[in-house]
């Protein structure tokens, strides 16, 4: 994690962040209107959701590091559309394992853990808007 740089590392913290929001107050939420027995799959998706979205900042970052590496733009345009790709299966898989595992995993929850990507990467450009100017 050292070697990602610090907008990805404020990123993942968000999601962090964002992910123990959401279970600590989710768990309230569900056990008040579903019941107890549906906290674990809930903490469980919202944990495995987090750790996917994690994972696609990460390989975001080195993609777009490998393509601008590359040189060549349109060898680099086709090397970072192949791995946006392998980021878009690896959720659609997420989805699909929580489908596959539900109830351990609760599919909605695994759905929220992966929005705390994109918002994260919005609560970071809000935090930092005039860090740059």
């Amino acid at each position: 994690m050292h070697s990602l740089s610090k907008t990805a590392r404020d990123i993942i913290r968000n999601i962090t962040i964002l992910g123990a929001a959401e279970v600590v107050l989710g768990a309230v939420l569900v056990a008040e209107f579903f019941g107890a027995s549906f906290i674990l799959g809930y903490i469980f998706g919202i944990v495995f959701g987090a750790l996917i979205s994690i994972a696609r900042v990460i390989h975001l970052e080195k993609s777009v590091n490998a393509s601008i590496e590359l040189g060549d733009q349109m060898a680099a345009a086709r090397y970072f559309r192949f791995k946006y790709f392998l980021r878009t299966l690896a959720t659609a898989g997420a989805l699909g394992l929580a489908f596959w595992l539900h109830p351990v995993v609760n599919i909605a929850s695994v759905a929220v853990g992966l929005l705390n990507a994109p918002i994260a990467a919005q609560l970071y450009k809000l935090m930092n808007k005039n860090a740059s100017g």
